[in-house]
């Protein structure tokens, strides 16, 4: 992967972490797809965000199941049908939307869906160091407030938490 989309790529790991893990949980899950397909999936959506960096109001949904499918199509001789994704989808996309999805994905995409392998691999090595600074950074906040003798929620700061180094009354 070109060393520019890096950067884009970062700024758009949060998002794609609170488009609904659930969601992607279930479609892994259901579809049992060799975890290169999950990768390819996230590569092609990190070309959409390179390609129309501006781009807003698209459901993470969709944008994740129009490139979870592509990718499946293009790296497996034996897929699934469009009926199949629309399952996939957990009823959220008609067979009809899910159709349009991916002609509107491979049009996005300029139709370049194949992707060379080193560069896949350089983006897996990628995604998981980003996972990996992720966790690590959780963890050592948790540590910290756990050291200061408060366990402080991020977003509200209310106290949670005393730990054994609080003050107690």
């Amino acid at each position: 992967m070109p060393g520019a989309a890096n950067a884009l790529l970062i700024e758009s790991f949060s998002t794609l972490s609170t488009l609904g893990s659930l969601f992607i949980a279930y479609a892994l899950h259901r579809t049992r797809l060799h975890s290169s397909v999950t990768f390819s999936a996230l590569f092609l959506l990190q070309c959409l965000k390179a390609r129309f960096p501006a781009a807003w109001g698209s459901s993470g949904h969709r944008l994740f199941i129009s490139a979870f499918m592509l990718a499946s199509k293009v790296m497996c001789d034996d897929t699934y049908s469009n009926k199949s994704w629309s399952i996939v989808g957990q009823g959220m996309f008609a067979l009809r939307e899910i159709k349009r999805m991916e002609k509107d994905t491979c049009s996005y995409l300029e139709r370049q869906l194949n992707i060379d392998p080193a560069h896949l691999k350089e983006f897996e090595q990628l995604i998981f160091t980003l996972l990996i600074f992720t966790l690590l950074s959780r963890l050592i906040e948790q540590i910290q407030y756990y050291n200061s003798g408060l366990m402080v929620d991020r977003h509200d700061k209310n106290i949670l938490y005393s730990g054994p180094n609080s003050a107690s009354d």
